[in-house]
Parts: structure tokens; C-alpha cells; sequence
């Protein structure tokens, strides 16, 4: 029963992917749909961290937490999902959650980082999500998650990450170049593809070598 569940629940996830997908012409649209997908992971429960459908989740939620209309909704279905990871752990959500960690985090923290010419870093309701969001990823993960919050790039020296940037930080310290390299080699999967060439993660590599 939980089976026939589950993939009837991944169904509808990747329908519900297709539609909002395709509604790229109105925010409104894909609102309605993520608004779906939220009221599908609240009925399933632990249901929606079975690992291929947690893994699509929250690789369709994170593309759209760039939009500043769905910054909002797309950090609380995150966020619901990671507690629902936390309270039905297993070495496969981990896994899962930990190959999509720096995407995330990347997306989540381009948010706060000017653009252009403009060196004013703007928080708004909705930004303050995804600050929130980051904590939950990072200083409120589960220790199982150490060794891949370890691997992060470092945190833009914005205020508004201090605390976040130091935890990062102390973590790091007996973590050399060496094991970073030996732990990549050991998960070459660990990269999605998309992650080479998004533009947010490119924007905090920028800032991260700069600073």
C-alpha cells in the first residue's frame, strides 16, 4: 500500500513538475502549482522523503527560489521537507539531501547578493526566508550532514550570514584541501550538472574569491 502510495504520489510530483514548468509565462501560475505541490507533501508526510521523490522535490523547488514571488513558498515546502528528513532519517535522505545541499544553499544565498552596479544588500520578508532556510541547512542540520556542509562554498561576508559564516567556518578548520578532494572523487555524482552552469552559484563563487 505504501508503495502503490508512494508512486502515485511521484506521479502527480511529476505532473505537477511538467504544468509548472510549462507556466513560465505568468508567476501566478506556477504559484497555484507550487502551491499544490505543498498541500501533496503535507498529506504524504514521510511519504515524500522517499528518496527519488525528496530528490525531485527538492530539485523542483530550488530552481525557483531565485523568483522573488516565490521565495517565500518555495523556502517553506523546503523547510517542511527538511523536518520531515529529520523526524525519518535514513542513509539514503542524506545522501540525497546532501547532493543537493550546495545547489540550495547557493540559490538561497544569491538571493541576498547584489547585482550589477548596485553594492546595496537589500533584505525583505520574503529574503529573511531564505536566511532562515540556510540556518535549517546548516546550524540546524543533522550531524550526519557535517561533512557535507564542510564542503560548501564559503559564505559571502555579508552581516546578515555572520552567524552562519562563522559556524561554517569552525567546522572547516580541520578540513584541508586534501580530504575535500579525495571526498569529490569519492561521490562523483555528488555535482548536478545544472550546478556547473548556475548562474547563482557562480555569483557566490565570485564573491566567495573576491572576498
Amino acid at each position: 500500500m505504501a508503495s502503490w502510495i508512494g508512486s502515485t504520489f511521484l506521479r502527480s510530483t511529476l505532473k505537477l513538475i511538467y504544468i509548472t514548468n510549462r507556466c513560465c509565462g505568468h508567476h501566478w501560475h506556477k504559484c497555484n502549482h507550487l502551491a499544490g505541490t505543498e498541500v501533496l507533501v503535507n498529506l504524504l508526510g514521510h511519504r515524500a522523503v522517499i528518496p527519488s521523490t525528496f530528490n525531485y522535490l527538492l530539485n523542483l523547488i530550488g530552481q525557483f527560489i531565485g523568483c522573488d514571488c516565490l521565495l517565500d513558498q518555495c523556502c517553506c515546502i523546503i523547510s517542511t521537507l527538511l523536518n520531515i528528513s529529520r523526524d525519518y532519517p535514513s542513509g539514503e535522505t542524506i545522501r540525497v539531501l546532501g547532493e543537493q545541499l550546495q545547489f540550495l544553499v547557493s540559490e538561497s544565498v544569491a538571493c541576498y547578493i547584489p547585482c550589477g552596479s548596485n553594492k546595496k544588500l537589500s533584505v525583505t520578508t520574503s529574503s529573511s526566508r531564505a536566511v532562515l532556510l540556510l540556518q535549517q541547512l546548516t546550524i540546524g542540520a543533522d550531524s550526519s550532514m557535517v561533512e557535507y556542509i564542510k564542503e560548501l562554498v564559503a559564505f559571502p561576508e555579508f552581516n546578515i550570514f555572520y552567524e552562519i559564516r562563522d559556524f561554517h567556518q569552525k567546522i572547516r578548520q580541520t578540513y584541508s584541501p586534501r580530504v575535500h578532494l579525495l571526498n569529490f572523487v569519492k561521490r562523483p555524482h555528488y555535482v548536478p550538472p545544472r550546478l556547473l552552469l548556475c548562474r547563482s552559484t557562480q555569483k557566490v563563487l565570485i564573491w566567495s574569491l573576491c572576498g
